[in-house]
């Protein structure tokens, strides 16, 4: 049965990353001729060339296109979450892995005891059954934020295919899995148990938000996804090794649709621009009082 299991992950895990491999920036033969004159979107990242003494250099034509990315103020140069890198697989692996040897091996010990443990810590403490809606305030804050203004490395349009693709990876894996895993709830309520899909949901939507947004968003999308995970082993739906191998699954599934992104659009003929946003401005009416919102489409 692991053998089963190890197969059919690999056969989901493995095409992925070859797409993703596919969308990869190009890289030149050692020895190749580079044309310097680039796109002028990433004009900026490349090191000026020295020209012979007496030849005249033309700047302008080098000179960066403001509507670029790069040529924004305040934006940073760093490695692009859309591009496939084999150490985005390090902390879901981690995660999912942990949950499977725990499933494996520990469960009738780290598992009942985990539960044990957090049971009696909060007795006689009443937590609001909220994790049903606030699983998704991070993939609510992800697409909302940089229509208020925050800084985003995506469009609205580009961060709504991406979210997407991210929930749609997550749920084929997910769902298969626990009528494959058929593994009791803590509750007895039924064998749906492993993995967590509250949480592998809410995982998806945090790392989203660190991946388009950075670590100061990210922060509170992990907080948010962590009282998420924790909150389905205190009401007693759920196993650590569920939540573990959840939050695995949560994370790959939000690279996996940044991967996805170029290739998908590409393929259905979607053209989106970095100089096009939509903006929701918030406003006071001048005659009431009463306060507005108003959608806003900057070209």
């Amino acid at each position: 049965m692991r053998k089963v299991l190890a197969a059919i992950f690999a056969a989901i895990l493995l095409p992925l990353a070859a797409l993703a491999q596919t969308a990869g920036p190009a890289v030149a033969p050692a020895g190749a001729a580079v044309d310097l004159a680039v796109d002028s979107a990433v004009a900026p990242a490349v090191a000026p060339a020295v020209a012979p003494a007496g030849t005249a250099v033309d700047f302008a034509s080098v000179r960066p296109d403001p509507d670029s990315l790069l040529a924004q103020e305040g934006t940073s140069v760093r490695p692009d979450p859309g591009t496939f890198q084999w150490n985005q697989l390090v902390a879901p692996g981690i995660l999912a892995g942990s949950g499977l040897a725990i499933h494996f091996f520990a469960h009738e010990t780290l598992d009942y005891e985990i539960r044990e443990r957090v049971l009696a810590a909060t007795a006689g403490i009443t937590i609001p059954r909220i994790d049903d809606y606030v699983q998704y305030l991070p993939v609510t804050m992800h697409l909302s934020l940089g229509l208020m203004g925050a800084q985003c490395r995506l469009g609205f349009v580009d961060r709504l295919i991406e979210s997407a693709l991210a929930h749609a990876v997550c749920g084929v894996i997910s769902w298969p899995s626990k009528q494959l895993f058929h593994t009791l709830r803590p509750n007895g309520a039924n064998y749906h148990s492993f993995p967590s899909g509250h949480t592998d949901f809410v995982f998806t939507g945090a790392e989203l938000m660190r991946m388009d947004y950075g670590w100061g968003w990210g922060l509170a999308g992990y907080g948010i996804a962590t009282g998420v995970g924790f909150s389905r082993i205190y009401r007693n739906w759920h196993w650590l090794s569920d939540v573990l191998f959840g939050a695995g699954i949560g994370i790959f599934s939000a690279h996996a649709g940044g991967w996805l992104l170029e290739p998908v659009k590409d393929l259905l003929g979607i053209r989106t621009s970095g100089s096009r946003n939509l903006a929701l401005v918030p406003a006071v009416d001048p005659w009431t009082g009463s306060a507005t919102l108003s959608f806003a489409l900057v070209f």
